[in-house]
């Protein structure tokens, strides 16, 4: 039987058996994930993975005659069309980790989940918890990356970190996330593929945080993206509402997400709207309802409104047309600004 085991408690270790295939996400929550993972079951036989916003990585795999693969911090539903013929074979095993919504899967004694959609927790966390608790510390890199920082403190407290450790793990999190984002060849400073394999020598969470070769030049164009950030002007200005419109440049394309996670942090009462501009004239858009305590309108329903999706604090816009900018402004000055 499929199962829903958000947390795993437990592991049947039965289910360890390889060869692994390794099929995640390229922020810093599936980077860890199955960094986990490596460490638990070792190397796997192939890694499939991509950008951000590369989600039905299922479809890439290649035909397979036996294996056990695990899908890490991807939406199962986005994976849906990819997941039942390969269930089909009869010769595969698929363990799934994640906290998005998952859909309606199916039943099948070949798959076995650990989806938790609470708001408070990522997947990385979820493979710590799967694999009993033996990497908090890494799990705290994953959710400092996901922008979860009450959580990843919990576990880096757990892991028996310093305040100033806590800090390395942050840092290492974020710009690991940072890294993640990207849309054109050369956006990304470190692919994804390499970036796992130059993790794979760290057991150690705090270790992997000191390795001045990936972080000195993640840290250094991220400062040089941030800079470039300061001249924005707000589409939407109102006291619970700012909307900005990024250009269809490289530091804009890298640096928007993780700029709005820590405006999001600091301004926890506003709602947030990022518009990426995009080759065709139209705009990708990014939501974030405010955090605040007590009815707060879904970020998803007015992503609806024009074609999107997503969570009540974060939902997204794939394509707006440039002829209904204007209208979405009002919309969302409306929604959110009263």
């Amino acid at each position: 039987m499929a199962s829903a085991d958000p947390d795993g408690a437990a592991a049947a270790t039965a289910a360890d058996a390889g060869p692994h295939i390794f099929v995640f996400n390229g922020d810093a929550d599936g980077l860890v994930g199955q960094h986990i993972l490596f460490l638990e079951l070792g190397r796997p036989v192939l890694r499939v993975t991509g950008l951000k916003r590369e989600i039905g990585l299922l479809a890439r795999l290649p035909r397979l005659t036996a294996g056990h693969i695990h899908g890490i911090d991807i939406s199962l539903r986005r994976n849906l069309d990819a997941l039942y013929p390969l269930l089909a074979q009869g010769n595969l095993r698929i363990t799934w980790y994640d906290h998005h919504e998952p859909g309606e899967p199916p039943v099948h004694p070949s798959l076995v989940l650990h989806v938790n959609q609470a708001p408070e927790t990522c997947t990385g966390a979820i493979v710590n918890a799967v694999r009993g608790h033996r990497h908090p510390l890494w799990a705290a890199l994953a959710a400092f990356g996901d922008n979860l920082p009450a959580t990843a403190s919990a576990l880096a407290s757990a892991g028996g970190a310093s305040a100033h450790e806590a800090q390395l793990l942050k840092r290492a999190g974020t710009l690991v996330n940072y890294n993640a984002y990207g849309e054109a060849p050369g956006d990304q400073l470190i692919p994804a593929p390499e970036l796992a394999e130059r993790m794979e020598p760290f057991v150690s969470a705090l270790d992997f945080c000191w390795e001045a070769s990936i972080f000195g030049p993640l840290a250094a164009q991220y400062e040089a993206d941030q800079d470039a950030f300061q001249s924005l002007i707000a589409l939407v200005d109102m006291p619970a509402a700012k909307a900005f419109v990024v250009p269809d440049a490289p530091f804009a394309r890298r640096y928007a997400a993780t700029w709005a996670n820590e405006r999001a942090l600091q301004h926890p009462n506003e709602a947030l709207a990022v518009l990426h501009a995009q080759a065709d004239g139209g705009y990708r858009i990014s939501l974030r309802s405010p955090r605040r305590e007590g009815a707060v309108p879904a970020a998803s329903d007015l992503a609806r409104e024009f074609g999107g999706g997503g969570r009540k604090l974060a939902a997204g816009i794939d394509a707006l047309p440039a002829d209904r900018l204007d209208r979405f402004a009002e919309r969302f000055g409306i929604y959110y600004g009263g």
